[in-house]
């Protein structure tokens, strides 16, 4: 139970949902005392500003195809972010892990937490809209160089903090980050027990290193290719651990 200046809040946890299976053990995971919101039939893009336009005070973001192991361990860390002043948190988009490997300013949203009454107070569409207009990749060199502290690097992982434009929501965390909203960037580390052509599932490490979910990417491909309903499967049995 998460509690701001005395009183319980309730959260809502928020997925966009692309295939009935996947989701189901997505939301077998969860807290029984969490709403649970599936958006469906939204665009990638759309579904993040739908998120940013809701009001409660704790909003979790989870890929269908990410599980977590702990609900009581998020919990903690929602707990943790309000009694410290943080407002997102997340993995960089680069210089983590060798999956991702673009900007470390900017969050994957396959997890994410947000203060959402604090992001959509100052949320609007259309200032957003020209916003994004004015980024650049000498402006996300200034955003990196005053925040670079704060991200957490592995050694030997690549990642470029001029990279503006590789994803959808690459506009919504510089926004985030310029509108003064503050950041606590997550460790992760890599899951050795599937060994794909591509990459492997990855671990999300709370504020104190334990292990939060597990994501293993690809469920685009869930409905024409084998071996990414195995690699799902074996993440969501390993969440259940």
């Amino acid at each position: 139970m998460l509690m701001t200046q005395g009183k319980k809040i309730d959260i809502p946890i928020v997925t966009r949902k692309l295939f009935d299976e996947v989701y189901s053990m997505c939301r077998d995971r969860f807290s029984p005392e969490w709403e649970s919101i599936s958006k469906e039939g939204f665009t990638a893009e759309g579904y993040i500003e739908e998120i940013f336009r809701m009001t409660n005070e704790i909003i979790i973001n989870i890929d269908e195809d990410c599980f977590i192991t702990d609900y009581r361990l998020v919990e903690e860390l929602a707990q943790y972010m309000i009694d410290n002043g943080y407002d997102y948190c997340g993995m960089s988009d680069g210089g983590v892990l060798p999956i991702r490997q673009a900007n470390p300013i900017v969050m994957n949203p396959f997890f994410n937490i947000f203060l959402g009454k604090k992001i959509s107070d100052i949320y609007d569409l259309n200032k957003f809209n020209y916003f994004k207009k004015t980024i650049t990749e000498q402006k996300a060199r200034n955003i990196w160089e005053e925040y670079k502290d704060n991200v957490f690097l592995n050694s030997g992982i690549g990642y470029d903090p001029m990279e503006i434009s590789q994803e959808y929501y690459y506009p919504h965390f510089f926004w985030l980050i310029s509108s003064g909203l503050k950041p606590l960037y997550l460790k992760a580390i890599d899951w050795d027990g599937d060994s794909p052509k591509n990459s492997k599932p990855t671990i999300l490490l709370d504020h104190k290193g334990r292990e939060l979910c597990i994501h293993s990417w690809y469920s685009r491909y869930w409905q024409n290719w084998e071996e990414i309903k195995i690699r799902i499967r074996k993440c969501y049995d390993y969440s259940k651990i």
